[in-house]
């Protein structure tokens, strides 16, 4: 039996020692989470944006090197480039020190998703074809062809791992290229527009997603590409909490001044404008509504305004009347009482969009009773934060044969109360909002039977996951928003 030479031996003990390593330690950085990550791991983590970059430009002049030295023995010249072992010896250490820097940048939790997964498994196997390389080289040589062939191996690797590290770190190179279609001018009054959809998020993306993106790069272990996202908040706490601007901290950071460390977006990103912190102030503060549009949310005028030369919309003249005499008398009426709640739009302005932001701690069932005569206009109904019961609301929503949307999140909406689900609910809705109320499983059945349904809030409900499955079966073209609650009732059983 032929023994491999001492030298190779070693050599092939020590790789083998660093690919276990650090296989290993990937293992665990996909599989843990560490809340507090020792210093001397932080700033090791740290150093990875500086090491990557070693092994990067040494690879590539080997690839180089030894593809003319390849050459040159073919076409018997005799210019050729030496010092290809050192070289080659100083790569693979520093591919090895990348790797490990990587690993513990991971662990910090600032990076997460699809994109720096595909960046970790594509990187370690860069750095275990390193050590291969490595192997082959003092094996059989580094004229051999299997030693070209290796390295050539290898520099696919670092192609594909430098692709995922420059999407993670400067998004697509080619962007600029792309030719994209024009957008559509949106043909929706600004009034009927939604905050959050058409404003918030859009400013959000620009602004803020690129540190806290669920696929990428997640600074203080903060999302903010999802409503549910910014609920859940980083590692200070929770970035929103609707209604409230002081426990807010996505309101509270951006108004601190540039020279704080804690003001967002950092120093030398981007800034938001006052304008755009202005629409972001008042949503918030409006209750965070998905579900709330620009005519419900107060604006002042010059924010209106502003908007609309933003979107390239224009204002939405309503009509006076065709409503029926009764209805704009009871709309009158009833703001007189209790303030701006019910706006007008749509075609000669027949539909109402009804919001209680201004009457959550006042509005009760007899209130509610009040109402009954603009049911049949109403195409917005947000309920959102208030005392109303589901028997009011079972005498009330049948008669909304218009409505698309309705807003009953943080309401104690249960199964019993929720009558008119099982009863008479209307085909036109398209959006519900359940968020944080007291609907179990018993629900699913009555939920679909509302099958033009687009969207599902169920986040903080007591629904289980596999009632929320059954519901993706029996609604497979609605969009189902829902994070596991704290203790699963269904699981919990288990």
């Amino acid at each position: 039996m032929k023994h491999w030479p001492f030298h190779l031996t070693v050599l092939a003990a020590v790789v083998a020692c660093c690919s276990v390593g650090l296989v290993l330690m990937a293992l665990f950085a996909t599989n843990q989470t560490v809340e507090s990550l020792p210093a001397l791991f932080q700033v090791a983590g740290n150093m990875h944006p500086l090491l990557l970059h070693l092994p990067i430009g040494i690879f590539i002049y080997l690839l180089f090197a030894v593809t003319l030295n390849a050459l040159s023995d073919w076409n018997g010249t005799a210019w050729r480039i030496q010092g290809i072992g050192p070289m080659l010896a100083f790569g693979v250490v520093t591919a090895y020190l990348a790797a490990g820097a990587g690993l513990m940048l991971y662990l910090q939790g600032d990076y997460q998703g699809e994109l720096v997964n595909n960046h970790l498994w594509w990187g370690l196997g860069f750095a275990l074809g390193c050590g291969a390389i490595a192997l082959v080289a003092v094996a059989k040589g580094l004229e051999s062809t299997n030693f070209l062939a290796s390295l050539y191996g290898v520099g696919v690797l670092l192609v594909v791992t430098g692709h995922y590290g420059g999407l993670i770190t400067h998004g697509d190179p080619l962007e600029p290229l792309k030719i994209e279609p024009a957008a559509p001018v949106k043909e929706i009054p600004i009034q009927r527009q939604f905050v959050f959809q058409d404003v918030v998020a859009p400013i959000i993306e620009d602004k803020c997603v690129y540190c806290h993106s669920s696929t990428g790069k997640q600074k203080g272990g903060l999302v903010l590409d999802s409503l549910e996202g910014m609920i859940a908040g980083g590692y200070t706490g929770t970035s929103l909490v609707p209604g409230s601007l002081e426990e807010s901290l996505l309101s509270v950071y951006i108004h601190l001044p540039e020279s704080d460390d804690l003001h967002m977006p950092p120093v030398g990103k981007t800034q938001l404008t006052e304008e755009e912190i202005q629409v972001i102030d008042a949503w918030v503060a409006g209750g965070a509504s998905q579900e709330m549009r620009i005519a419900d949310a107060n604006l002042p005028s010059d924010l209106v305004e502003w908007l609309v030369e933003q979107s390239g919309t224009e204002l939405e003249v309503v009509l006076e009347s065709p409503l029926d005499s009764k209805v704009i008398e009871q709309i009158v009426a009833f703001e007189d009482r209790y303030g701006k709640c019910i706006s007008r739009f749509g075609p000669e302005g027949r539909e109402l969009a009804f919001t209680a932001v201004n009457l959550r701690n006042v509005l009760n069932d007899d209130i509610l009773e009040e109402i009954e005569v603009i049911a049949p206009y109403v195409v917005d109904l947000d309920l959102s934060q208030t005392q109303i019961s589901g028997e009011a609301l079972g005498q009330l929503i049948p008669n909304m044969k218009r409505l698309e949307r309705l807003d009953l999140s943080n309401t104690a909406i249960d199964d019993a109360s929720a009558v008119w689900l099982r009863k008479s609910p209307p085909s036109s809705l398209q959006s519900i909002n359940l968020y944080n109320t007291e609907l179990t499983d018993k629900s699913i059945e009555s939920l679909t039977r509302l099958g033009g349904l687009q969207s599902i809030y169920l986040s903080g409900t007591q629904i289980s996951s596999e009632g929320v499955e059954q519901l993706k079966q029996s609604l497979p073209d609605a969009k189902i928003f829902y994070e596991l609650a704290a203790i699963d009732p269904v699981n919990e059983k288990k």
